[in-house]
């Protein structure tokens, strides 16, 4: 079904904006090929969420972090070899994210991407057999940035009754783990 003009997500956007998250990198062209453009807090090691924007108006994706922005970016660019300097082999026919990304940059419309870090607690975690422990107990980091992008997702949907144009492939999960407790 196409659509009758330019899409617009500008609730979720400003909520985003009013949510903390902040411009640190951007799609950009070069010499007709996507590359990044990296903003301060882009190599802010924390986990994270990132939500691809287009001509500040359109959610093309909602993703998650694990290190830092930087390096995920550079994850994706990576893997769209038909559009950026990647050495990287594709098959023609596969549609990359990368596609979508270059058709929105020549038509002239920014792409940027607004990360935020998610919250991250340390709690011990001592080995569970008695024999095995030491009196220094190993460290377990717990982070949200998983419920973080599905409750992104799923505002998304509930406010456009779809997921953004990009999420839906492999990695996208988009629903919340409900397992021992209801979230």
């Amino acid at each position: 079904m196409e659509q009758s003009g330019p899409v617009m997500h500008t609730e979720y956007i400003t909520d985003l904006l009013n949510s903390g998250y902040k411009n640190t990198a951007n799609w950009i062209l070069s010499d007709g090929l996507i590359e990044a453009e990296y903003l301060d807090g882009s190599e802010a090691q924390s986990p994270g969420t990132y939500v691809w924007v287009s001509n500040d108006s359109e959610v093309l994706y909602i993703g998650e972090y694990g290190y830092y922005v930087k390096y995920r970016m550079n994850q994706h660019w990576s893997s769209w070899s038909r559009t950026t300097r990647s050495n990287q082999k594709m098959p023609e026919g596969k549609m990359q994210k990368g596609d979508i990304i270059l058709e929105h940059l020549e038509s002239d419309k920014s792409v940027k991407i607004y990360s935020k870090p998610a919250s991250v607690v340390h709690i011990e975690a001592p080995h569970p057999l008695k024999s095995h422990q030491t009196d220094v107990s190993d460290m377990l980091r717990l982070d949200t940035k998983s419920n973080d992008e599905a409750n992104l997702i799923d505002a998304f949907i509930k406010t456009y009754d779809s997921k953004p144009l990009l999420n839906g492939t492999k990695g996208s999960k988009g629903y919340i783990i409900t397992e021992g407790y209801d979230y």
